[in-house]
C-alpha cells in the first residue's frame, strides 16, 4: 500500500485537509474540495474555486489559475484539463501528465473520459468534428515521475543480465542524453555526477517500464530529472528547473563515462 493510500481526507469548518494513519495533520484544512490521490497527486479546489493537483507535501504541480477544470483523478498518468479563452469566450480541452506538462494541446471542443482500454483511440471533438486521439503517439516524452523501482543492477551485473558487453551514452538530435545497450534505449538521470552509477528497471506514473541510469545514492526517488545538453560548449541542463553543472566536459570525466569513440561530443562508452 502506497503512502498516499494510508492518508485520510478529513473535513473541518467546511474545508478539507489530510491526516496520516496516526491521525497527525499533514495538510491543514484549506480546500473546498479534496479528491483521493491518484498517480501520487490529488485534485483540489481552493477557496477561490480554482483547481490544481498537489502532492503529499501540498506542493501544486500546476498553478491554481491555469485551468478552469481538471479531471478529479489521473488515468495511467494522464488527466484532461479545460482552459478558458477570454478573447473567444470559449473553453478548450487538453490532456496533461503528472508533471503538469501538456501532452495534448488545449484546442479541442471536448475530450471524452479517459479510459485505460482506449488510450490509443480517445474520442474527441475539434472544430465541431469528431476525431480520435492516440496518447501512445502524442506523448513522446518519458515522464520521470511516480517512479517505482523493480530491480537495480551494478553496471557489470546489468551487462551480464542483458547479454551486452558495452553500454554507450549518446546525445540524440533533441540534445537529450540517453544510454544504449544492444538494440535498447534507456534514460540518464541528472541527479549529480555519476560517481556510483547503477541501472534500475523502473515503472513511471503512466505505467511505462524502462531502464534508468542513475546514482546508487538516489535509488528510490519518485521524481528525477532527465539529463539534456544545451550546446556543444555549455553544460547539460535539467529539463524542468534549469539548474546546470559548471562544465560539461568535467561532468563527462567525473561520471566515469570514458573510452570515447567517434564524435566525442555525442558518443561514449561506460566501462
Amino acid at each position: 500500500m502506497s503512502q498516499e493510500e494510508l492518508m485520510e481526507i478529513y473535513q473541518e469548518n467546511g474545508l478539507y485537509g489530510l491526516k496520516n494513519d496516526c491521525g497527525e495533520v499533514i495538510i491543514s484544512p484549506q480546500y473546498r474540495e479534496f479528491y483521493p490521490f491518484s498517480c501520487g497527486l490529488a485534485c483540489v479546489q481552493n477557496i477561490q474555486y480554482q483547481y490544481s493537483y498537489i502532492d503529499i507535501n501540498n506542493v501544486a504541480v500546476i498553478p491554481f489559475d491555469r485551468y478552469i477544470w481538471i479531471d478529479h483523478r489521473f488515468t495511467c498518468g494522464y488527466a484532461r484539463v479545460i482552459q478558458y479563452n477570454v478573447i473567444e469566450d470559449k473553453q478548450y480541452w487538453g490532456i496533461i501528465n503528472t508533471m503538469g506538462f501538456i501532452v495534448v494541446p488545449c484546442e479541442y471542443d471536448n475530450i471524452w473520459s479517459l479510459n485505460e482500454k482506449y488510450l490509443d483511440n480517445l474520442k474527441a471533438i475539434k472544430n465541431s468534428k469528431e476525431c480520435r486521439i492516440n496518447l501512445r503517439n502524442a506523448d513522446k516524452k518519458i515522464v520521470l515521475d511516480g517512479l517505482k523501482y523493480i530491480r537495480t543492477y551494478t553496471i557489470d551485473e546489468f551487462k551480464a543480465e542483458f547479454n551486452v558487453s558495452r553500454i554507450f551514452v549518446r546525445v540524440n538530435p533533441n540534445n537529450v542524453i540517453l544510454f544504449y545497450f544492444g538494440t535498447n534505449i534507456g534514460v540518464v538521470s541528472n541527479d549529480n555526477y555519476l560517481l556510483n552509477p547503477v541501472i534500475s528497471i523502473v515503472c513511471n506514473s503512466a505505467g511505462k517500464i524502462f531502464c534508468l541510469l542513475h546514482n546508487r545514492d538516489n535509488m528510490g526517488k519518485m521524481r528525477v530529472k532527465q539529463l539534456i545538453k544545451t550546446s556543444n560548449k555549455t553544460t547539460p541542463v535539467y529539463s524542468r528547473d534549469y539548474d546546470s553543472y559548471d562544465d560539461y566536459n568535467k561532468y563527462v570525466e567525473e561520471s566515469r563515462l570514458d573510452a570515447f569513440e567517434g564524435d566525442e561530443s555525442n558518443y561514449w562508452n561506460i566501462d
